[in-house]
């Protein structure tokens, strides 16, 4: 029996050893299709990578566990009339939504006094669905990052701390407290309007 008990631990054990593990790509010609596992939902990341951006950094990130975890790092660099007009598309979003019987206009929050972050950032979701940040941060000389987090704990990501939300080391991995659930198109009428959001 202790034979069969021991063979049974070591068979799960290998098993479970090969489903925990991290996929990690750098490679920016692979935007396009790793782009494609981020919620459709998701308005603020660039759709597509273009001959005027020219990119610093890339980071695709997936932990492959219990609660699977994503991470998508992208520093861009325009020039000055490329970047004034990737502003105003961030700055000027707009989109009908209708949420339990209600219907407004969501946009993106912009965080101009860096309460959340350490640079002025537009958030489109803050612990949003799936545990989810979805934001771009203006971080000077033109450069601009945007980043997707989705049940990442801090120690796990591989992304600078100072490209990620202040004390997002001491948030849960999953959202349980309605206060912190947010999404860009509700945001705006249930949490920003309502006080709960003081940006």
């Amino acid at each position: 029996m202790k034979k069969y008990l021991v063979f049974i631990l070591t068979i799960t054990l290998l098993i479970f050893s090969g489903c925990f593990y991290t996929k990690l790509d750098t490679n920016i010609l692979n935007y396009r299709e790793e782009k494609q596992g981020i919620p459709e939902y998701c308005m603020l990341l660039p759709p597509e990578i273009t001959d005027e951006m020219e990119v610093k950094d890339y980071l695709y990130q997936v932990n492959y566990d219990m609660i699977n975890g994503y991470a998508l790092f992208l520093k861009v660099e325009y020039s000055d009339e490329n970047y004034q007009k990737e502003v105003d598309r961030l700055s000027g979003y707009k989109r009908e939504y209708s949420w339990d019987g209600e219907k407004g206009e969501g946009y993106f929050l912009y965080d101009e006094n860096c309460k959340y972050f350490k640079y002025p950032t537009y958030i489109a979701q803050f612990f949003g669905w799936e545990s989810a940040f979805e934001y771009a941060s203006i971080i000077g000389n033109n450069q601009i990052i945007y980043v997707y987090l989705e049940c990442m704990e801090a120690e796990d990501v591989q992304i600078e701390l100072d490209y990620l939300p202040l004390n997002y080391a001491s948030l849960p991995v999953t959202c349980t407290d309605k206060q912190y659930c947010t999404y860009s198109d509700y945001i705006t009428y249930r949490y920003y309007h309502q006080g709960v959001w003081d940006i």
